[in-house]
Parts: C-alpha cells; sequence; structure tokens
C-alpha cells in the first residue's frame, strides 16, 4: 500500500510538473515523499534530514527558462531539456544514482544536486535548496550536464540501430543536443524509482 502511495504522489508530481511547463499553475507547490534509501543519501551528505521535499511551478518555469530548449543557460557541456522531461524530477529525486552538495547562496542557505546518468553519457541534475526552515527543501532548478565520468564526447556518440531488420553490425550517429533523454532512459528512471 505505502509503494502505490508513492507511486501515486510520483505521478501526480509528474503531472503537476507537466502543467506547471506548460504555464497551467503559478505559485503552487506540490510536495513528494522521499524514499528512506534516499532521505538516508542527503543525511550522509548533509548532515541532517528534511521533513518536506517540495517542487514550486515557478522552481519548473525557471528551470525551462533557463536550461530548456533556447534557454539562457545552455553551455557546450549541457543539453537542452524537452517540456516532458521536466516531469522526470521526482522519479530523479527518489531514486538518484549520485547525491552530492551543490552551491550556498548569498544567504549560506545549501543545496543538494540528486543526479541520474543517462545512456548518452550525459547526467539529469535536480537541485534543491533549504528554504523557510532547516527541515524544508524546495527544487530550485533542473539540468541535463557531460558526465564528469565521461571521457568521450556524448554528442556524438555512436548507438546501435534498434531495428531487428538492420544487420547488427550497423551503426547510427546519435546527436545528444536532440535526443537528450532516450525512451529506454525514461523508462530506467520511472522504474528506479
Amino acid at each position: 500500500v505505502r509503494t502505490q502511495t508513492m507511486i501515486d504522489g510520483l505521478e501526480k508530481a509528474a503531472n503537476f510538473i507537466a502543467e506547471s511547463v506548460k504555464g497551467k499553475k503559478r505559485n503552487q507547490r506540490i510536495t513528494i515523499e522521499l524514499p528512506s534509501t534516499t532521505i538516508r543519501k542527503i543525511r550522509n551528505v548533509l548532515g541532517r534530514n528534511f521533513d518536506s521535499h517540495n517542487i514550486t511551478a515557478n522552481s519548473i518555469v525557471h528551470a525551462k527558462k533557463n536550461h530548456g530548449i533556447g534557454g539562457n543557460k545552455i553551455t557546450n557541456n549541457s543539453i537542452p531539456l524537452r517540456d516532458e522531461d521536466f516531469s522526470l524530477a521526482p522519479y530523479i529525486m527518489t531514486a538518484p544514482d549520485v547525491v552530492e552538495k551543490g552551491s550556498m547562496d548569498a544567504s549560506g542557505r545549501e543545496s543538494i544536486r540528486f543526479k541520474k546518468n543517462l545512456s548518452n553519457g550525459y547526467a539529469v541534475v535536480v537541485e534543491k535548496e533549504q528554504k523557510n526552515s532547516p527541515d524544508d527543501m524546495e527544487t530550485i532548478t533542473m539540468w541535463a550536464e557531460l558526465s564528469s565520468s565521461n571521457v568521450s564526447d556524448a554528442r556524438t556518440k555512436i548507438r546501435p540501430l534498434s531495428s531487428t531488420s538492420q544487420p547488427a553490425n550497423e551503426y547510427r550517429k546519435t546527436n545528444a543536443r536532440t535526443v537528450i533523454i532516450s525512451s529506454d532512459d525514461a523508462a530506467k528512471i520511472r522504474k528506479d524509482a
């Protein structure tokens, strides 16, 4: 029952984010429940627990403006996220591959980053920072970056053809600037959560 409740909560959060990306939510938030394994990872990194894990519509709009297609903060080591990619944020936060400290803002609030590695050599990062109280975290942004563990340039990584009608030794190039998160990656992110 608890697992189904958590899955329902993730789907509800994903739908909330999809509506936020479309501009249908403003100044609203949704709170997600994180599993004990993720809470332990956060405690190991920051030395304390957090009771509240909020996603705000405004933070999603901010992330899209800066890290979405046509975003203001796209660099050579990043790729723009599609609208549907933002809906993966609660799943990434639930089952991250890596949890690490982020940057500290001018007032001394710490942030934490949840990273999920993708098959194209990139990692999707969801960053949260402390808000209002020491026990409250709120999503502030999301982006995709070239994984520091990947020494090759993933933007032109060669991938096997998925079609069974093609010989197994034939390949095609995949440009990660347009193929940001494959359907396999999205399915794996959801399954891990």
